[in-house]
């Protein structure tokens, strides 16, 4: 979710000031029934939220206009994603079945049963492929239009909890539950390194933009920059309060966001952070009314954040 990172040249940042951040709903998505969860292309042109109503619902930005309201009824959705050019989004019910939609049609591209329930699903950036963290310990990939299906075998019995390609689509990242994280060459399919540095689950993971390093985060509560032909740590950032939920690079590679979880539930406030890569300076935190229910950087260098309410999706901006 840096292309070079220079160690031995840091940059000076001047950081925002924390406390007189504001932050300004600029854009609200009508909803008849609560959203479960939000998706943005890194375009910045569409937005989609599955809704309790049994709906999928879809809308161009930044008109906020509906696009397209795509019936899944019946289906108890776990996971969501999109296509960093809005081409392609993709659900993962709790029964295993997954399905991939043409937004500007409404058509679906792919249909297929899982072996198990989702834990995380992305899109390759070029958004050829979909990868599925399944709950039984495997990663599937899909081929979005095509019928080509190959395995990964995380060799060992804990589940993957978050996934990422890096930049190039070279290599697909894996952390797991056991605390590992397991790299993988996309090409060959097989286990690039392996890290189990990290003392707690990591909850989070990206690529910086050159490919050359991963970030991951998670109940430790600190951001590990790692090297992913070694294995090894490179750096940190300095111990947060709270868990790490969620990583995103921006497009970039300059900025890095964090959303942390809260100690009693996901859909509580908790603070979002915003750090400079480069030199590590806290650029922005902001703790949104309610807790996040997704968001992602565009390509114009914002963050978007979505929250919501009975009735709604309310988007927000960082920096």
């Amino acid at each position: 979710m840096l292309r070079s990172l220079l160690l031995s040249s840091v940059a000076v940042v001047l950081a925002i000031p924390l406390a007189a951040q504001q932050r300004h709903e600029f854009l609200s998505l009508p909803t008849p029934a609560p959203a479960t969860g939000f998706v943005i292309s890194e375009s910045g042109a569409v937005a989609a939220a599955p809704c309790r109503d049994g709906v999928l619902r879809v809308w161009s930005l930044p008109d906020g206009k509906l696009m397209q309201a795509i019936n899944i009824s019946g289906r108890a959705v776990d996971m969501t994603a999109i296509s960093d050019d809005g081409k392609f989004i993709a659900i993962a019910d709790h029964t295993g079945n997954a399905t991939a939609w043409d937004p500007a049609t409404g058509n679906s591209v792919f249909s297929r049963s899982l072996p198990s329930y989702p834990i995380a699903v992305t899109f390759s950036h070029d958004g050829a492929y979909v990868a599925f963290a399944l709950a039984h310990g495997d990663v599937l990939l899909q081929q979005v239009l095509a019928s080509d299906v190959g395995w990964l075998s995380l060799l060992h019995s804990d589940h993957t909890v978050s996934l990422s390609f890096s930049r190039d689509n070279k290599f697909l990242a894996a952390a797991n539950g056991d605390t590992s994280l397991r790299v993988y060459d996309f090409a060959t399919r097989k286990t690039s390194s392996l890290s189990t540095e990290l003392l707690n689950e990591p909850l989070a993971i990206d690529f910086t933009a050159d490919s050359k390093q991963i970030i991951a985060a998670g109940g430790d509560k600190v951001v590990y920059f790692i090297d992913p032909a070694t294995g090894k740590t490179l750096r940190k950032f300095p111990k947060l309060a709270d868990p790490i939920f969620a990583l995103s690079v921006s497009p970039d590679g300059r900025l890095l966001c964090a959303v942390t979880l809260h100690a009693d539930g996901m859909s509580l406030p908790a603070p979002i952070i915003i750090w400079d890569i480069a030199s590590g300076v806290k650029k922005e935190e902001w703790t949104p009314p309610t807790g996040a229910l997704g968001g992602g950087w565009t390509s114009d260098g914002r963050l978007v954040i979505a929250t919501v309410t009975a009735d709604a999706i309310h988007l927000f901006r960082m920096n």
